[in-house]
């Protein structure tokens, strides 16, 4: 596996010409680039930010009707943009067009812990970085009166420098 510098992420983020359909009307700060993952709440895609020069996680929610679920998700993107912690995710904002909701967060990669194992066991010391760094997370979370609730591979991500972090709040 290479290793890529943050750099070499965003330059090969910026230069992809493909504009992807997201089911949204972005605005035109940012540019879908290709679907990173599919989970039961959306889909989450790889953007370029071109306001900031640099990539991007969009989650697209499902559409409903159900207004209690809309405003869930409004809540939990509001409390995640206040957070600030090394093992948490980023929410940077929230986009709302016309009927559909979607979160602009930070993209990590390589990704998920599901998608980085692929179902291959892990040697003691990986486990205990990612338990450390999920109970980091966590604790800061409870410290904030805050409570997770769908902590799971797929919600685990990875970034460059080897620190595990939580996203989506659930």
């Amino acid at each position: 596996m290479v290793a890529r510098t943050k750099s070499e992420t965003d330059t090969r983020v910026a230069d992809t010409e493909v504009q992807a359909d997201l089911g949204i009307n972005l605005p035109p700060r940012w540019r879908a680039v290709r679907e990173l993952g599919r989970g039961g709440q959306g889909v989450v895609w790889l953007a370029y930010d071109n306001e900031l020069q640099e990539p991007v996680a969009i989650k697209v929610v499902h559409r409903s009707n159900d207004r209690s679920s809309a405003e869930r998700f409004r809540r939990e993107v509001a409390i995640g943009r206040r957070l600030r912690h090394k093992n948490i995710v980023q929410v940077y904002e929230l986009i709302e067009a016309g009927d559909r909701l979607a979160v602009v967060m930070e993209y990590l990669s390589p990704g998920s812990l599901s998608r980085t194992r692929d179902g291959a066991r892990s040697p003691f010391r990986e486990v205990l970085k990612v338990a450390t760094d999920v109970l980091a997370g966590l604790q800061y979370l409870n410290g904030q009166g805050i409570v997770h609730r769908d902590v799971k591979p797929s919600n685990i991500l990875r970034d460059q420098s080897g620190r595990y972090r939580l996203a989506d709040l659930g």
